[in-house]
């Protein structure tokens, strides 16, 4: 495990950074990305209202936008009433990464980076030294996909998965074409796809595969010009259950910290 995590480390230093992928603009359907990031932290908040009492009055906060159109969070929750005083604060904010962000040196802050994308999450939660409190910052991931995804269109090189059909039988290998595309406007100098650069990940745990087009072994590395294409054919382990299953794909080689990742997506039956 560590001599793969180790092998991605170096696949990074390796990649020519020279590559130009298109300039990142922040505008409207940027700010509509990010407050769909922000409704879904809004929504968990609210859910999460019946466990944590701390949160029994977050619809009475009223959001408000920032200069750059998306929603800004600022909560304070305060019971001096109680046996036990509670005192609660939680904010949280997407603005540029260049930004300083309004809850900066704040008790419990945090910041997440979207490189290619140029912002960041940024947050802060101060439960006022309570050991049990709802803690925003361990949910932060989740609720930033839909900026990560956006990222993928900003990569100077594309991931692309494709099945050799859309419907396997129990016990069935599946097997399906990987293709990197050069999106960019320079040529591009990458690592073979094999079973060391190309991770795949089912239910959160690595998924099996082994690389079957003879023609693709024992090239260490190749070149490909804006618009050229490579594809290698892969088959991976068998599902002993009938489901809809979805595999994520992620490529070794990172651009500004992004690796390429996609979805193979296909329907295992019982015959």
């Amino acid at each position: 495990m560590y001599i793969k995590l180790l092998y991605i480390l170096l696949c990074g230093l390796f990649f020519c950074s020279m590559a130009n992928a298109q300039e990142f603009q922040f505008n409207e359907g940027t700010a509509s990305a990010c407050n769909l990031a922000m409704d879904q932290i809004y929504d968990h908040i609210v859910k999460m209202k019946k466990i944590y009492k701390e949160l029994s009055n977050f619809e009475q906060m009223v959001p408000v936008k920032n200069k750059y159109g998306v929603k800004t969070f600022d909560y304070k929750y305060e019971d001096f009433d109680s046996r036990r005083p509670l005192k609660y604060q939680l904010g949280v904010e997407v603005i540029k990464s260049i930004d300083k962000s309004s809850f900066s040196g704040k008790e419990g802050y945090f910041q997440r980076e979207l490189p290619l994308l140029g912002v960041k999450l940024a947050g802060f939660v101060d439960a006022g030294g309570r050991q049990r409190f709802f803690d925003l910052e361990q949910y932060i991931e989740d609720f930033g996909k839909a900026l990560w995804n956006i990222q993928q269109d900003y990569l100077p090189y594309k991931l692309m998965l494709k099945p050799e059909k859309e419907i396997y039988a129990i016990g069935e290998d599946i097997s399906f074409k990987v293709t990197l595309k050069n999106t960019g406007r320079q040529i591009l100098k990458f690592k073979d796809l094999n079973e060391n650069t190309v991770f795949f990940l089912y239910g959160g745990k690595p998924w099996g595969i082994k690389r079957t087009n003879e023609s693709a072994k024992d090239i260490a590395d190749f070149y490909l010009k804006p618009g050229e294409i490579r594809t290698t054919i892969f088959k991976g382990d068998a599902f002993n259950m009938p489901k809809d299953v979805e595999i994520e794909c992620t490529y070794a080689l990172p651009y500004k910290g992004v690796r390429p990742s996609g979805i193979l997506k296909v329907k295992v039956i019982r015959e």
